[in-house]
């Protein structure tokens, strides 16, 4: 096998099968638990599993303290049920499993080769994921009633609304907007630092304004601020100033190009009316039905055990998820958050400056991410998430 073979098959599965793979069919779980697993006891038998020590100890703490807070839960308030624990126990070991194994790519790598395969994956998919946008925005060859219900059986009208009303919003094969903006997120940005760091940079380019074109058809708010934050963070990061004037020409030839196009056509797009809405988001009937109703449950229930959490209890709380931040809070408690920051935190072992600041931007746009909306708790999102961070932020290449 070729250098880092077994790590390059373990990268280009997760970015691909759980990029495209519905999220909403009933044996989608079952084949990211169980491929997550194989990939940990393949590496395990190739004794290519490989973590240092601190990681190791936080990571402990992360999968030990949601079960601590389980039996918490169960012993003073006895709200959860067998099925809180079975969630518990399964999430933990996905994330367990996974984890594990993605910080088996924290081995030197002197040729840069794990960086340059996990950018390259991304910044196709992100050609994929754009195209997959505009075929549904515009239902091109009259696909979107072929396979859209599809995605989700059980609540296809509600996809369907996505598409189909006044303001459509793209959701990708996740059968979610945010979500499927998520992803473009993530291939927008290895774009951006394929663009900045590595050659071929037209096409990381072509893939960047793709993604974010595809972006935009989503009319995700939390990921566009995601975006934003990590290319502020390249941007200034980038010492290249013949590379900063290229990427901005790039943006405002694309915008104005963009809207000469819309005047032209008499097209009103309404994206733009929902996602400037940020800037007054007090105002914002999505963001307050969030704040008000889904972030009390968590709330409560934290203030109720703060160091230890409560666990799942899934079956009182169907939309908690809508401020990570507090679900996960909730579930472990200020002990387990802190042990998840500090395990991602200790991962970023790095040298190269490039690499370094394109890390803590990942983990910065993450946390943005997580105050309206959810991706770790996510067995699509998580997965991706954690590639791009642990092959840029962990892989140590020296200066």
């Amino acid at each position: 096998m070729t250098k880092h073979s077994s790590q390059k098959i373990f990268i280009f599965t997760i970015i691909w099968t759980f990029s495209l793979m519905p999220s909403a069919l009933s044996w989608t779980w079952k084949i990211r638990f169980t491929t997550a697993s194989l990939f940990f006891l393949f590496f395990i038998a190739t004794k290519n599993l490989k973590i240092n020590s601190i990681s190791l100890m936080f990571l402990g703490v992360c999968i030990t303290t949601p079960l601590l807070s389980l039996l918490n839960e169960m012993f003073f308030w006895g709200e959860s049920t067998v099925n809180d624990f079975k969630i518990s126990l399964l999430s933990n070991l996905f994330f367990l499993f996974f984890s594990t194994t993605a910080c088996s790519l924290l081995s030197k790598d002197r040729d840069n080769s794990l960086q340059l395969f996990s950018i390259n994956n991304f910044t196709i998919l992100g050609v994929i994921l754009s195209l997959i946008s505009l075929q549904q925005f515009f239902d091109l060859f009259h696909l979107n009633q072929v396979y859209i219900p599809n995605l989700a059986p059980s609540d296809s009208i509600h996809i369907k609304n996505f598409l189909t009303s006044p303001f459509p919003r793209t959701i990708g094969t996740v059968a979610n907007p945010n979500e499927f903006g998520f992803q473009l997120t993530l291939c927008a940005s290895a774009s951006l630092f394929g663009f900045f760091n590595y050659i071929k940079k037209p096409f990381y380019m072509f893939s960047f304004l793709l993604s974010f074109i595809a972006l935009c058809l989503t009319a995700s708010r939390s990921s566009i601020l995601m975006l934003l934050a990590i290319t502020t963070v390249l941007y200034f990061s980038s010492k290249t100033l013949r590379l900063k004037f290229i990427f901005i020409g790039a943006i405002l030839t694309l915008m104005i190009s963009i809207s000469l196009f819309l005047k032209k056509e008499g097209f009103e797009f309404k994206h733009m009316n929902r996602i400037m809405a940020i800037a007054n988001i007090s105002k914002d009937n999505s963001w307050n039905a969030r704040k008000n109703l889904y972030w009390e449950f968590n709330i409560d229930w934290f203030i109720k055990s703060p160091l230890l959490g409560v666990g799942p209890l899934k079956t009182q709380s169907p939309q908690a998820s809508d401020n990570e931040w507090l679900l996960l809070l909730r579930q472990r408690g200020i002990i387990g958050v802190t042990a998840m920051f500090l395990f991602f935190t200790s991962s970023i072992t790095t040298r190269k400056k490039q690499y370094l600041y394109f890390s803590w931007g990942i983990l910065l746009g993450g946390s943005l991410y997580m105050i309206p909306a959810a991706f770790i708790s996510s067995s699509s999102l998580y997965p991706m998430w954690g590639i791009l961070f642990f092959t840029i932020g962990g892989i140590k290449v020296k200066s």
